[in-house]
């Protein structure tokens, strides 16, 4: 008898560690976007394939830009104003540049340049995802590449990626941040601390999290070379707290009132932080905002954009 409960025993904590070794791996290789994803669900796979609603095509030149995480590929599409800002769009985890075409197009029409890009780990971009720990750098190593002297500046930024835009601000952006040089934040389903996003999209999936979760970003952590205390909220991580050093920087925060992954509680923090405008979008989730709430999302762009804050 007693061997047969050290034999369950050991076959739970086996099965435990498979299940944080397995969540580990899934939240830092997310699935990749690729062109031929697109393609497979009939959707644009470059900017010179939009069309429809999201049109229309635009023409592009593609370059890597040289980070501490290695080349990231970039598509740097022209916009519609010749005196308008650079635009520079973040994806989202599991999103890739393919994936962003769709928010181009809105974008473009106030822009002189839209840059968007694969984070590390994404798309077709080498390594891993950090999860937000390395991808400000990143993104700072792009603003340096693509600003252009007397040119405003906009970071618009998806989940993760609104993140890794508030991050960066208070990094300190090349050429001018904090509210210096025309920088201007659009923020979309923003979130302070990973285990938010993460604990729902597991949730979501059915997948276990309540004993592997905590553990699995805890050996994220440490493979990613992430800060102490970087899963709490208040850490060195917490968007937040981050937000709060960038307090003058025009910004908008966009998430839906349904979003299930990035609860409006946290956008509601950090817009309190950042002394952000928020938008909140009745009945939208977390990944429809640009298919069944695209209206309202031209609206709330071209008043984050054409107006003050």
């Amino acid at each position: 008898m007693v061997g047969a409960i050290l034999y369950l025993g050991l076959g739970l904590v086996i099965a435990w560690g498979a299940m944080t070794l397995y969540t580990a791996r899934t939240l830092t290789r997310p699935p990749r976007r690729t062109a031929g994803w697109a393609v497979a669900r009939g959707r644009a796979s470059t900017p010179e394939e939009l069309s429809g609603e999201y049109g229309p095509p635009r023409g592009f030149e593609e370059w890597m830009v040289k980070t501490t995480r290695g080349e990231l590929p970039v598509w740097d599409i022209r916009g519609d104003d010749p005196g308008g800002a650079v635009t520079i769009i973040t994806h989202g985890w599991g999103e890739s540049r393919v994936v962003t075409l769709m928010r181009v197009n809105e974008l473009a029409k106030r822009s002189r340049r839209v840059i968007v890009w694969d984070l590390p780990g994404h798309g077709d971009a080498p390594g891993v995802c950090t999860l937000g720990v390395h991808e400000p750098a990143c993104l700072i190593a792009l603003v340096e590449r693509v600003r252009e002297q007397g040119a405003g500046l906009v970071l618009f930024g998806s989940s993760l990626g609104a993140g890794v835009c508030i991050a960066a601000c208070a990094a300190g952006l090349p050429g001018g941040g904090g509210g210096v040089g025309g920088v201007r934040l659009v923020l979309e389903a923003p979130y302070r601390v990973p285990p938010t996003p993460a604990r729902n999209v597991l949730r979501s999936r059915a997948l276990p999290w309540r004993l592997n979760l905590i553990p699995a970003l805890w050996l994220a952590g440490l493979r990613i070379g992430a800060p102490t205390g970087w899963l709490r909220a208040g850490g060195p991580f917490d968007r937040s707290a981050l937000g709060a050093r960038v307090r003058g920087v025009p910004m908008t925060i966009i998430v839906g009132d349904r979003d299930e992954t990035c609860p409006p509680e946290e956008a509601e923090a950090i817009a309190g932080a950042c002394g952000a405008r928020l938008e909140v979008i009745r009945g939208a989730g977390h990944l429809d905002l640009w298919t069944e709430h695209l209206g309202k999302m031209r609206e709330v762009i071209n008043a984050a954009l054409g107006g003050g804050r």
